[in-house]
């Protein structure tokens, strides 16, 4: 694969670290700078380890044959495979191979998922909603004007997920003929509803036009629990509604936002969407002080520290804890890790992520429709216009994890990639301050690379 010789010379990369964590049986190799990781045995560890730039790999296996009493030729095959491993994940290098970091990694990012929120109008009034949604705006986007943006995006982005929200967006009565346009322009759509509005014939007429997936939002696993916070006889009605999702076998979530008056209810949420949703995945969004939710955040708020705590529960019960995570163990001797997650260079503000409000107003996310992060409007400047060219999406890509004074130096920083700066805002001051929720993060980030989910 890589051209390695038993004669080749190796040395850990630069910013390459061995980590040992006590009780556990295996070791991490991680890479911070490279986002490269590894989970290794004690038999790779000391492989790694005489990768000092002098031994070649003829006397690593030597060395290693001698201690162990292990044949040559055997240890010689091991000693190679696992040095290929290593090197091909940029851990271990060669005396004179360039920089191994890739010389685009700290480029900004393609356009992932667009939010169109196609009418403030609804009819809950939610005490986390991030939008107070309630009352239709006066001039919200014309189907026309929907339908020329969905183009405009199909013939100048690829491979997006166009996020239909609101408001509640079916109260729109053309959503089907919306629905049908985006995926005409051969794009993938993801609907997010209350689930309060859905019929037989509107969820036959999503699976007939080729809707992705459905994300319901649901807030509890009981009404003393959800109906607090969506209105009285919501539970009810949404657990009744989704079963025509799962009738037609439409891929659907139940969607959850965390917050105080939920925040003991989530083992029993993960344990009843899981049962009526089929789904092994359990996820929920952090509660953000926008919107209605800046209204209720003193009755709503969770802390870091509730998280952890809530977290720890969670994984100590095994029948909880498969739903969280999605990490497998390893019997080989190097597991790359994590398998699951993705490295990124910040939270994908105003890069991966663009909303655009029901009256054609462009923002960096769905958490900052706020007048100052406006970016322009629709109906004034073309989309991708907007999306290259504006000033204020440009200044926010050049807000990157390992620039933010707080996140430097963090072993999983490109992991995280600083976590939300919509948050960081808001409950910080500042789109460069440190997320609320750094130390969730820390903790869960840890478990995800040691596998280690007993605690």
């Amino acid at each position: 694969m890589t051209g390695i010789s038993t004669d080749d010379v190796f040395s850990p990369s630069l910013g390459t670290k061995l980590l040992q964590k006590r009780g556990i049986k295996y070791f991490l190799l991680i890479n911070p700078n490279l986002f490269s990781c590894a989970r290794i045995n004690q038999t790779a560890r000391e492989i790694f380890e005489l990768c000092n730039g002098t031994n070649s790999l003829e006397d690593i296996s030597k060395i290693l044959s001698n201690k162990y009493g292990i044949d040559l030729e055997r240890l010689r095959k091991d000693v190679v495979q696992t040095t290929e491993l290593l090197y091909s994940y940029g851990l271990l290098v060669r005396p004179n191979d360039p920089n191994p970091i890739p010389q685009d990694m700290f480029r900004v990012g393609n356009l992932e998922e667009v939010w169109i929120n196609v009418t403030n109008k609804c009819n809950l009034h939610c005490l986390t909603c991030f939008k107070n949604a309630g009352t239709k705006y006066p001039r919200e986007l014309t189907v026309e004007e929907i339908e020329s943006l969905v183009k405009e995006i199909s013939s100048n982005f690829h491979h997006l997920t166009v996020i239909i929200s609101g408001g509640e967006p079916t109260l729109r009565e053309d959503l089907i003929h919306i629905l049908k346009v985006i995926k005409d322009n051969m794009l993938k759509v993801h609907l997010i509803t209350n689930g309060t509005l859905l019929t037989r014939s509107m969820i036959s007429e999503w699976k007939s036009i080729g809707v992705d997936f459905v994300q319901v939002s649901l807030d509890g696993s009981k009404p003393e629990v959800n109906d607090v916070i969506r209105g009285e006889g919501i539970f009810q009605q949404v657990v009744n509604n989704v079963k025509l999702l799962k009738e037609f076998d439409l891929r659907f979530s139940l969607y959850p936002t965390i917050c105080k008056l939920n925040l003991e209810d989530v083992p029993n949420m993960i344990k009843l969407f899981s049962e009526i949703t089929g789904r092994s995945r359990f996820s929920a969004a952090f509660f953000a002080p926008v919107g209605r939710g800046s209204i209720n955040e003193g009755d709503l708020a969770v802390s870091s520290d509730d998280y952890i705590e809530l977290f720890k529960r969670i994984i100590k019960d095994k029948r909880l804890s498969p739903m969280m995570r999605n990490l497998e163990g390893f019997e080989s001797q190097i597991d790359r890790v994590p398998p699951n997650l993705t490295r990124k260079l910040n939270c994908g503000l105003g890069t991966a992520t663009i909303s655009i409000d029901a009256d054609g107003s462009v923002y960096p996310c769905h958490w900052l429709h706020l007048p100052q992060y406006k970016a322009g409007n629709i109906r004034e400047r073309r989309f991708s216009e907007l999306y290259f060219k504006s000033e204020v999406l440009q200044r926010l890509r050049g807000i990157r994890v390992d620039k933010l004074e707080n996140c430097a130096e963090c072993e999983i920083r490109y992991l995280c990639g600083g976590g939300c700066r919509a948050l960081a805002l808001i409950k910080n001051g500042s789109l460069e301050a440190r997320f609320p929720y750094c130390d969730f993060f820390k903790f869960y980030f840890d478990h995800a690379l040691w596998g280690v989910w007993d605690l």
